[in-house]
Parts: structure tokens; C-alpha cells; sequence
């Protein structure tokens, strides 16, 4: 069906009047259409709803330049109209502006209460890593409107998140608790999320072959683990289900040291703040936004172990996985040589078991060679959980709690959670 461009304007001002972001994610589905009559648009400066179709058609185009010329004009022709207020902060989030976005949006949240612009807001919190903020914004935008309760769900979700990456894990599983529960009684249920991007194989193997090189002409010899070794080991790439580039670094190697060469490479971002007595250090790679992990192996009564956390005293705050001791060999894959563990299937098998068998719903936070259910172990997976729901992933979600539950978690919820997720199914 063909929609005239007045018919595009007043359905794009309709939803302006329902919450002032919300067009703003629908125009994305009219791009085409809004291409077709750029013209048109340029030449309607008078009216607003039709130039902040135009600008935001910049803004998804990355017409960063352009885009910020139109808001200032369009701040001069519409000064009190809270549109150019919610332009300029989707522009300071394009081009990466986390704190002026931040402050924009919350003038707009001034004028008008706008679910999206919530949501704006808390990933603005996640991104710069304000952890406290984020807490106090994500209750406050619970008590801020009578929202769906699938909205609540997704506040309840910010939250708990930034609780877990505060290491108070006691508040994150009993908000993910409460999750749990909102979600066992809605009378129905619609994602609110949608499936995440795949994993781009082909960019993640140049970060992975560039990662290694600069560690190795930097003195630190590292070498695929995990997933990315699976896959390279199993199949000769990488695998097309993964989501990041695990990495690791032997006992004797200085992690502190590597997290200080990246740190130096304007390529490299780090993604987690975490205590520098770690085992474990996190970096994006701002080339493709692939998530790289490090992980630094540790000796422990005659095994090799990574528990991101020092066993003691940090026991409840750590993931412990346990690995028989072993050195590296130089292997090549599709022309690239690289170390890894000596005995590569036994490494495997400790951490999936039957290794060999493609599984795209393994659950790693669970992974074989797990040593205690620990609380960090306990909230990741009730994060993980609570987010295969979300994406209604229902077959996930129960191979989880199943995994959970062999592993001594008896939350009485599980039982209802389960009964929930295979109607749904």
C-alpha cells in the first residue's frame, strides 16, 4: 500500500503525541518512502514535523554534518519545541556525546514523560559507566508513569544490571526474582526485545588477528580460548553464534601490563570497569565494536584456573573454572599461526564436554568445568535468563534453568518459570 507523504507526516505526528521518541524508532521502517521525497521535506523547514522527519532521516543516514547544521536552523525556527531537544540528543548520541546526550535528555524528560527517552537516559548511564546513577534513574523512572508491565519488566532489568556490575549480587538476584515473577503473571507476553545482530565473523578475525599481533610484538604471548578456540579448532572459523573474542594469557603473564598496551592504542575502548586484581581486563574494538576478553590463567594445587576474582576472599564474587595444566603449540588457521593449549580437544572437553557436536543453545556462564555455583555465577545467569525471555528464546531459557538446577540452585520460582516458558513455547 502506498502512503502520501501528508498521510507519513500526521501518522509521525500521531505518534509524537503518544511519547516524543517513539516516531522516531517507527520512521526507521519508512526510510525508502522518506528517501523518495527528501525534496519535498527540505523545502517544509516551516513545518516541524516534517523537518524532524528530515533530520532524523540524517541522523539514521549518518549524515552527521548535515543533521547538526538542520537542528541549529531548526532550534532557530522552533526554539520551545521539545523536537529539537530530542534531535540534538539522538545527534550527541550518534556521534558519541554520551554526556551532553545525557543532559538533553533529561531536559526533555522535563517537558514531557517519554518511556523511550528512559531508555535513552539508562543506556547513557550504562556507556559511561555511571553505576549509581543508573540505579537511582532506573527506580525513578519506575515510579515516573503508569507503565505496561512489560516496560516495568525492562526498568526492573537496568537495575538489576547495574547492581550485578556493582558486585552487589544479593539486590541483582532478587530483582531478577521479581522479574521472574511479574513475568510468570502476565496474562500475555510480547518480546520487547528483538534477537541480537549476529556475530560478524569476518571483522571479529581481523580483530583477533590484530589483538594477537600486537600482544606478540609487545612481548605477551596470547592465545584463542573458549568459544573463539571451539570454533577455530572445531570448524576453521569462527563460530557464526558467538557474540565476542575470547582471549587468554598465561600464569606468568603481566595482565596489567596488557591492559596498558591497549589502553595506549586509540583502537581499543575498555568495555567493564572492573578491580585491577582481576584475572580479567575487557576491550572493544572501535574499528567494528567487536567485545574482546582477556583472560589471565592462574596456578592453583596443581591446576590452571580462571576465577576473574582471587579465590579467597572473594569466593562468592568470582567464576571459577578449572583446567588441566597446559602449554602452548604454534597451530595455523586459514594461513594465520598462532598458539594454543598443547592437548586442544582435552582443553575442550572440560569446558563443553562433547565438544564436537554443534550446540548454539550451550550455555557457557555454566560451563563444564564450573568449580562452585557461586553468587556472580548465580546473577550472570539469572541475567542471561531473564533475557532469553525477553527475546522469547523459551528453549534457552529452560536449558538454563535446568543447567542451574543441576547445579544445587532450588529457587521455588523455577518451577512456575518453567511451566510459563513451555506454554509459551
Amino acid at each position: 500500500m502506498t502512503v502520501d507523504l501528508d498521510t507519513l507526516l500526521n501518522q509521525f505526528s500521531q505518534k509524537i503525541k503518544e511519547d516524543v521518541g517513539l516516531p522516531f524508532l517507527w520512521m526507521r521502517q519508512n526510510l525508502a518512502f522518506v528517501e523518495k521525497n527528501i525534496n519535498v521535506l527540505q523545502t517544509k523547514s516551516k513545518n516541524p514535523v516534517a523537518y524532524a522527519l528530515l533530520i532524523n532521516f540524517l541522523l539514521i543516514k549518518n549524515d552527521s554534518l548535515q543533521a547538526s547544521h538542520h537542528i541549529y536552523l531548526f532550534q532557530k525556527e522552533h526554539p520551545k519545541d521539545v523536537l529539537s531537544q530530542m534531535l540534538l540528543a539522538l545527534h550527541y548520541l550518534k556521534t558519541e556525546q554520551l554526556k551532553l546526550a545525557y543532559n538533553a535528555l533529561n531536559q526533555i524528560l522535563n517537558v514531557q514523560n517519554s518511556y523511550y527517552v528512559w531508555e535513552l537516559l539508562l543506556d547513557c548511564t550504562l556507556k559511561l559507566k555511571w553505576h549509581d546513577a543508573g540505579v537511582a534513574l532506573s527506580q525513578k523512572a519506575q515510579k515516573s508513569g503508569a507503565w505496561k508491565e512489560e516496560i516495568m519488566l525492562n526498568f526492573l532489568d537496568y537495575e538489576a544490571y547495574f547492581h550485578h556490575h556493582n558486585f552487589n549480587f544479593d539486590k541483582s538476584i532478587a530483582l531478577r526474582n521479581e522479574q521472574f515473577r511479574r513475568f510468570i503473571n502476565l496474562k500475555s507476553f510480547t518480546s520487547a526485545q528483538t534477537e541480537e545482530q549476529k556475530f560478524n565473523t569476518s571483522s571479529a578475525w581481523q580483530s583477533l588477528i590484530d589483538i594477537l599481533y600486537l600482544l606478540k610484538i609487545n612481548n605477551i604471548i596470547a592465545f584463542p580460548v573458549a568459544g573463539t578456540l571451539l570454533g577455530l579448532h572445531r570448524e576453521g572459523k569462527l563460530l557464526d553464534f558467538d557474540k565476542d573474542l575470547d582471549i587468554g594469557v598465561m600464569p606468568d603473564e603481566d595482565l596489567a601490563a596488557v591492559k596498558q598496551i591497549l589502553e595506549k592504542n586509540p583502537r581499543y575502548e575498555l568495555s567493564v570497569n572492573v578491580p585491577a586484581f582481576t584475572s580479567y581486563v575487557s576491550f572493544i574494538d572501535k574499528n567494528n565494536g567487536c567485545t574482546i576478553d582477556i583472560l589471565k590463567f592462574r596456578k592453583n594445587r596443581g591446576y590452571f584456573e580462571l576465577s576473574w576474582m582471587p579465590p579467597k576472599p572473594y569466593q562468592q564474587m568470582s567464576r571459577i573454572l578449572r583446567y588441566t595444566p597446559f602449554t602452548l603449540s604454534a597451530k595455523t588457521f586459514n594461513n594465520v599461526t598462532m598458539y594454543v593449549p598443547d592437548d586442544t580437544d582435552l582443553f575442550l572437553q572440560e569446558i563443553y564436554g562433547e565438544w564436537k557436536t554443534p550446540d548454539p543453545h550451550y550455555f557457557s556462564i555454566l560451563s563444564q568445568n564450573l568449580v562452585a555455583y557461586t553468587k556472580l555465577a548465580q546473577s550472570a545467569t539469572y541475567f542471561h535468563l531473564f533475557r532469553y525471555l525477553n527475546l522469547g528464546n523459551y528453549k534457552k531459557a529452560l536449558i538454563i534453568i535446568k543447567r542451574a538446577e543441576e547445579l544445587g540452585d532450588t529457587n521455588d520460582i523455577f518451577s512456575s518459570l518453567k511451566k510459563r516458558a513451555e506454554n509459551l513455547c
